[in-house]
C-alpha cells in the first residue's frame, strides 16, 4: 500500500491520487445536472446573472462529491473487501490515512473554487454547513441500510443540497417550481440509491448489509423501484408547464422512455438470476441509469433546451470512457500493476 508522506518518487504520488480520484468515481458526473437545473430554473428565461458562481459551485461539488465517496468507502471498507475487494482500499493500493487525508485535501480545493467565486460568504457557510449535514446523514445512512426503504429516504435528502444552492445563489424565483424540482430530486435519488443496492445484491447480505433488495428480493426491488421513476416520468410535464421551453423536454422524454421500455424485461430477467456479481449487475442495470440520465436532461431542457443538449453529451462521453478506464484500471488491476512497477515493491496486499 502507498503513503503519501512516504519517501517515494513524483510518479508514485500521483498514481496515488490516481487511486483516490477513482474511489470518487470522478467519472459519474450526474449530479452537476442537478446544480444546472436549479441555476437555470431560477434565471430563465431571461435573467443573466454573472457565470462565475456557477463555476464556483460545479467545482465544489465536483471535489465534494469526490471527498464524501472517498470517506464512504473509508467508512465501508470492511463490507468492500467482501462486495468490491478490486477497491483501492481493500486492494491494499491505497492506506485509510492516505485516503481520509486526500479527501480533505480535495473538499480544500472546493472551498477554494466557493471563496474565489461566489458573491457573498454568506453562501460559503452556508454550503459548508449543509455539505457537513449531508455528511452525517451518510453515517446515518450506512447504519441503517437494514431499514429497507427508510434508509433510502434518509440519504435523498442530501442530494437536494445541490439544486438548493444553486437555487438561491442565482437570486431564487417561483417558490412552486422549487418545490416542485425538489419533490423531482427526491424521487430520483430515492430510485437511484436502489439501483445502487441492486449492484450488490448478491453479496450484500454476506457482508452484513441488510438493504431493501436482500430483504424483499432483486426482482421485486426492482419493480418497486421502476415504480418510484415512473413517479418522476410523470413529475416531467408537470415541470414542462411551469417552465419556458416545456416543448424542448420532448428530445429527451421520447429516448429515455423507449429506452426504459425495451430494456426492462430484460433487465427484470437478469436480477431473477442469482450470483451475478456487483460487476455485471452494475452492466445489466446501465439502461436504467441511461433513462434516468435521459429525464434529468429533459427537466433541465424545460430552464435551458441548449445547456440540457451539451450537459447530456458532456456527462455521457465521460461516463462511458470513464467505465472503460475504471475498468482497465482499477477492476482489472491496471493501476496496481503500475505501483507495483514504479516502486519495484511487488503487488500490494489488503489493507489490514
Amino acid at each position: 500500500m502507498t503513503d503519501f508522506d512516504a519517501p517515494t518518487s513524483l510518479w508514485t504520488k500521483v498514481l496515488t491520487v490516481e487511486a483516490s480520484l477513482w474511489m470518487g468515481r470522478v467519472h459519474l458526473l450526474g449530479q452537476q445536472t442537478f446544480i444546472l437545473i436549479g441555476w437555470y430554473a431560477a434565471v430563465a428565461p431571461d435573467g443573466t446573472p454573472d457565470p462565475l458562481p456557477l463555476i464556483g459551485l460545479c467545482t465544489f461539488l465536483f471535489f465534494g462529491f469526490v471527498a464524501l465517496q472517498i470517506l464512504n468507502d473509508v467508512k465501508d471498507v470492511e463490507g468492500d473487501r467482501i462486495t468490491a475487494p478490486y477497491l483501492p482500499l481493500p486492494s491494499g493500493l491505497l492506506s485509510v490515512r492516505t485516503a481520509a487525508r486526500l479527501a480533505v485535501a480535495y473538499m480544500g480545493v472546493g472551498l477554494l473554487a466557493l471563496l474565489l467565486t461566489l458573491p457573498h460568504l454568506f453562501w460559503v457557510v452556508v454550503i459548508l454547513a449543509t455539505t457537513g449535514a449531508a455528511a452525517g446523514i451518510l453515517v446515518a445512512y450506512s447504519k441503517l441500510k437494514g431499514q429497507g426503504v427508510l434508509a433510502s429516504a434518509i440519504i435523498t435528502v442530501a442530494f437536494a443540497l445541490p439544486l438548493l444552492w444553486a437555487w438561491f445563489v442565482a437570486g431564487g424565483g417561483d417558490p412552486i417550481v422549487l418545490v416542485t424540482l425538489v419533490f423531482y430530486t427526491q424521487v430520483t435519488y430515492f430510485s437511484g440509491n436502489i439501483i445502487a443496492a441492486l449492484h450488490d445484491v448478491d453479496l450484500d447480505e454476506r457482508a452484513g448489509n441488510t438493504t431493501f433488495p436482500v430483504r424483499v428480493g432483486a426482482p421485486r426491488a426492482f419493480r418497486f423501484m421502476v415504480g418510484v421513476a415512473g413517479v418522476g416520468w410523470l413529475l416531467v410535464p408537470v415541470i414542462a408547464l411551469l417552465g419556458p421551453y416545456g416543448m424542448w423536454a420532448l428530445p429527451f422524454i421520447v429516448p429515455g422512455l423507449a429506452l426504459l421500455a425495451v430494456s426492462y424485461r430484460r433487465m427484470l430477467r437478469t436480477l431473477q438470476v442469482p450470483d451475478r456479481g456487483r460487476l455485471r449487475r452494475i452492466d445489466d442495470l446501465g439502461p436504467m441509469k441511461v433513462s434516468d440520465q435521459f429525464r434529468n436532461a429533459a427537466v433541465l431542457a424545460v430552464f435551458a433546451p441548449w445547456v440540457a443538449l451539451v450537459a447530456f453529451a458532456v456527462i455521457q462521453a465521460i461516463a462511458w470512457s470513464g467505465h472503460y478506464l475504471y475498468m482497465w484500471r482499477i477492476v482489472r488491476g491496471g493501476l496496481v500493476r503500475s505501483l507495483a512497477q514504479e516502486t519495484g515493491a511487488g503487488l500490494p496486499g489488503p489493507d489490514r
